[in-house]
């Protein structure tokens, strides 16, 4: 099939016709085929010519095959081979694009503008989801970014002229800030736990020793001795990979108390399993917490913001930020500092009375 319509404009035969319609398909919408149309006064033969060129710089092999959805499936593939992305990252952006790709997928890459991505994103806000559900700025904010790599590699490529992104709208981030438990209502959530319920050592793990759901769901009773030893993260399909980052390989040092409580359980396996004794996915954790997190007094926390409390709790207690970020697993103390250790209200009070005790002393 050519990659263009040549359409007679006046009652005459193709060799006497001197206006022409030619017709690019540009993709679908809606289930239709879109066209790109242009006038043309010339003889047959011109026009296949202005046709072809006109193919050339709008569709090209774009209309061949390259599509946003078929492309976005090879970037994602291309950066999990090269090494660039984990398959826990891969997965994330693997979703993004495939939420664009319910209003941007059959287009080809050369016909997408900055216009088709800001009605794709407001489509989404809207509701016109593959969940149902509007997605959140925050969420729409990294598709774009994910967006903006693919079309950028495509650009490198030479299969588009420009990156659509650059002049689409960025959406707005609009995630509520993170909260942390203090140290001592820290204390008062470890006392509720039962540790003979497995999914309550889900809760002390990462209260504890700041774990993230998918190594807490990976980590067997082999990797805890004197120390805690995470070396892998286990995804919702149930499979362990390596963490995302080199950083997040680490050896936790096992406070006593800490051992001491979980003695009692020691057993072959899963350190956290369900009431068969079979591993649990991170998605069943969270399921899990999002029934039974009232029982804590917890209602409005996820099971990320426990994370976020050992760090919280790391940095109430004054310790030095790059031995925060060796506990955490992160690949830059600035990230231990600027998103996960959060500052309680107590301590601007105590920050305050320390600055007046100092100048009453003067």
């Amino acid at each position: 099939m050519k990659p263009y319509l040549i359409i007679p404009r006046e009652k005459k035969d193709k060799k006497h016709c001197r206006i022409w319609s030619i017709e690019i398909p540009v993709g679908k919408r809606d289930g239709r085929t879109r066209y790109k149309a242009k006038r043309f006064h010339g003889t047959y033969s011109e026009a296949v010519a202005e046709a072809a060129q006109l193919a050339k710089q709008i569709g090209g092999t774009c209309y061949a095959g390259e599509t946003f959805a078929s492309y976005a499936e090879y970037f994602t593939k291309i950066k999990v081979a090269v090494g660039q992305i984990s398959k826990q990252t891969a997965d994330k952006n693997g979703n993004l694009l495939k939420m664009l790709s319910r209003h941007i997928g059959n287009l080809p890459l050369c016909s997408i503008t900055a216009k088709d991505i800001e009605r794709c994103y407001s489509a989404l806000r809207k509701g016109d989801s593959p969940s149902g559900k509007e997605i959140s700025g925050t969420t729409l904010s990294c598709a774009h970014t994910v967006a903006w790599g693919l079309f950028e590699h495509a650009r490198q490529s030479n299969l588009i002229k420009v990156n659509p992104c650059e002049a689409a709208m960025r959406p707005r981030p609009d995630t509520k800030e993170k909260k942390a438990l203090s140290i001592s209502e820290s204390a008062e959530l470890l006392l509720a736990l039962d540790l003979s319920v497995p999914y309550h050592r889900a809760i002390l793990l990462m209260v504890e020793c700041g774990l993230r759901v998918g190594e807490v769901c990976a980590l067997r009773w082999s990797d805890i001795t004197d120390k805690i030893y995470i070396s892998g993260t286990m995804h919702n399909d149930g499979l362990i990979y390596p963490p995302k980052t080199r950083s997040s390989i680490r050896a936790i040092p096992m406070p006593i108390e800490l051992a001491m409580k979980l003695e009692p359980f020691r057993e072959d396996g899963f350190v956290v399993v369900n009431y068969l004794g079979q591993k649990v996915t991170p998605s069943t954790i969270r399921h899990w917490w999002n029934r039974h997190r009232s029982e804590f007094g917890l209602e409005e926390y996820t099971l990320h913001e426990l994370r976020h409390t050992f760090a919280s709790n790391l940095a109430e207690s004054n310790v030095h930020p790059r031995l925060m970020q060796a506990l955490l697993g992160h690949a830059s103390p600035n990230v231990s500092l600027q998103i996960y250790a959060h500052v309680h209200t107590e301590q601007l009070a105590q920050a305050m009375q320390l600055k007046a005790d100092r100048m009453t002393e003067k």
